[in-house]
C-alpha cells in the first residue's frame, strides 16, 4: 500500500515537471507533492518496513531536485543534497526526504495517541510499548545524540514539530563533520539561516506583484545560494570583459549593462509600491539640494517618507551589498558588510539631512537576503500599517517575501545576463 502511494507521488512529480517553471514547481513540491502526502503513512507504519519506499522516494526526489536546481547540470553533490533538504529555518529549501521525517513521525504519533488508545481499550491496552516503537526511539536517540536513558513523557507527549526540531538540530551540528565545507560553503549556509534570508522561497509567483522569477533566473539564484559553480574557469564577464569567477560574485558587483543599479532601482520600486499599498506617503528620487564637502550635488533620496519619525520626513537610502566584497571570505562576520555600508552612509549623509530638518534611514540588504536593522524596523512598521488598514487581508505577513523576491530577482537578472546562452 505504501509503495503504491510513493509511486503515485512520483507520477505527480512527473506531472508538475511539465510546468517548466522551477519557482512554481518548488512551491508545489514543498507544500503539496513531497513528504507532505505521506505523513499519515509515516505516522502509522513501522519505520523498519519503510526501507524500500524510502529508497525509491529519495532517489526520485533528489533526481528531481537536481533537475529543478541545476537544469540537470553538474554541481548538485552530497553537500548540496543535504542542504537543500533541510528546513528553511536551517538554511535549506524546506523539501524533506522520508529518511529524515520517518525518524520522528512514528514516535510522535505513538505517543500522542497512547491516551486515546488506553481510553478505548481500557484494561486491554498494553503497558509496554511494542518492539517497533522501542526500535524507532532507539534510532532517534542515536541520531540526536541523546542519553540512552531518554524517554518520552506520556503525560505530556511531544508534538511532531518539537521532535523534528530536536532531530534537525542534531543534523545541523553533524554537517560540518560529515562534509568538507569550504570557507565559502560555510558563509553561504550561515547567511541562508539568517531570518528572512530565504523568504523568496515562500513568495507566491504572482506576476502582478512582480513576484515571478524566470526559470533561468530562479535556477541561477538557487545555484548561487548552494555554492554551485555557474561559470567556467578563466572566463570573462560578457559585459565588461573583466575576469569572471566560477561562482558569479563578479556579476553581482559589475556596473555594466544589467548591473548594480538595475537591482537597486528594482528594489526601490518595490519599496515604493509597498508604501503606497500601506497608505504611507512616500516619494521616489526626491532631490533635497544636498551638497557634498566639495560643493557637488549629491544624488536624490531614494525614498522620502513623509511625516514618518516624530513628525519629520525621513530620507531612506536603499543600499545593496555582497558579503563577498571588500576583505571577503577571510574576515567574514555575519552582518559586517551591512553594518559597514550603513556606517559609511551615515557619515556621508546624516549631518546634511539633519541640518535640513530631515531624518535618515538606510534600507540596507545583502545579495544573500540579510537585512539591516533600519530595514527590519521600517518593514515591520509597514506591516503594522497594512494590518491596521485591513486586518482581514493578511497582506502584512508577506511584505518581507516581496522584498526578498525583489532582491533575488535583481541577483538572478545580473547572473543570467552574463551566463552563456545555452546554460541552465
Amino acid at each position: 500500500m505504501l509503495l503504491s502511494r510513493v509511486n503515485k507521488i512520483v507520477q505527480l512529480m512527473t506531472a508538475i515537471k511539465k510546468l517548466k517553471d522551477p519557482q512554481s514547481e518548488m512551491l508545489l513540491l514543498r507544500n503539496c507533492t513531497s513528504v507532505s502526502r505521506l505523513y499519515f503513512s509515516l505516522h502509522t507504519t513501522n519505520p523498519a518496513a519503510l526501507q524500500q519506499a524510502t529508497e525509491i522516494f529519495g532517489d526520485h526526489l533528489l533526481k528531481y531536485l537536481r533537475l529543478l536546481i541545476t537544469g540537470d547540470g553538474s554541481g548538485f553533490g552530497p553537500l548540496q543534497q543535504r542542504l537543500a533538504t533541510l528546513p528553511i529555518k536551517y538554511g535549506g529549501f524546506g523539501i524533506y526526504i522520508m529518511e529524515d521525517t520517518q525518524a520522528y513521525c512514528y514516535i510522535a504519533s505513538q505517543c500522542q495517541t497512547a491516551s486515546v488508545q488506553k481510553a478505548i481499550l481500557g484494561d486491554l491496552f498494553p503497558t509496554n510499548k511494542g518492539h517497533a516503537y522501542k526500535l524507532a526511539l532507539q534510532n532517534f536517540i542515536q541520531v540526536c545524540g541523546l542519553p540512552s536513558s531518554y524517554c518520552v513523557d506520556d503525560t505530556a507527549p511531544p508534538s511532531m514539530h518539537s521532535l523534528g526540531v530536536a532531530y534537525f538540530d542534531a543534523i545541523k551540528k553533524k554537517i560540518s563533520g560529515q562534509f568538507s565545507l569550504s570557507a565559502r560553503d560555510s558563509i553561504l549556509w550561515q547567511c541562508n539561516q539568517v531570518k528572512h534570508a530565504q523568504d523568496y522561497l515562500l513568495a507566491n509567483p504572482i506576476s502582478g506583484l512582480n513576484q515571478c522569477l524566470g526559470p533561468r533566473q530562479f535556477r541561477a539564484v538557487l545555484c548561487y545560494r548552494l555554492g554551485i559553480p555557474l561559470f567556467v574557469e578563466n572566463s570573462s564577464c560578457s559585459s565588461c570583459n573583466k575576469p569572471m569567477d566560477i561562482y558569479g560574485d563578479h556579476a553581482l558587483h559589475c556596473a555594466k549593462d544589467v548591473g548594480v543599479k538595475f537591482r537597486h532601482d528594482f528594489v526601490c520600486d518595490i519599496v515604493a509600491d509597498i508604501c503606497y499599498k500601506a497608505s504611507v506617503l512616500a516619494r521616489k528620487e526626491v532631490s533635497l539640494g544636498l551638497l557634498s564637502d566639495d560643493d557637488k550635488d549629491l544624488r536624490p533620496a531614494d525614498i522620502l517618507v513623509l511625516n514618518w519619525k516624530n513628525g519629520k520626513d525621513v530620507c531612506m537610502d536603499v543600499t545593496g551589498v555582497s558579503p563577498f566584497t571588500g576583505e571577503g571570505i577571510r574576515s567574514f562576520v555575519p552582518g559586517k558588510a551591512i553594518s559597514n555600508v550603513v556606517a559609511r552612509k551615515c557619515i556621508k549623509y546624516l549631518d546634511k539631512c539633519v541640518s535640513l530638518g530631515y531624518g535618515l534611514g538606510v534600507l540596507a540588504f545583502s545579495t544573500l537576503g540579510e537585512l539591516g536593522e533600519d530595514t527590519l524596523c521600517f518593514f515591520k512598521r509597514l506591516k503594522n500599517c497594512l494590518v491596521s488598514n485591513d486586518a482581514s487581508s493578511g497582506v502584512g505577513s508577506f511584505i518581507f517575501h516581496r522584498l526578498d523576491i525583489a532582491i533575488q530577482k535583481g541577483v538572478g537578472a545580473q547572473l543570467v545576463a552574463r551566463l552563456p546562452t545555452k546554460s541552465m
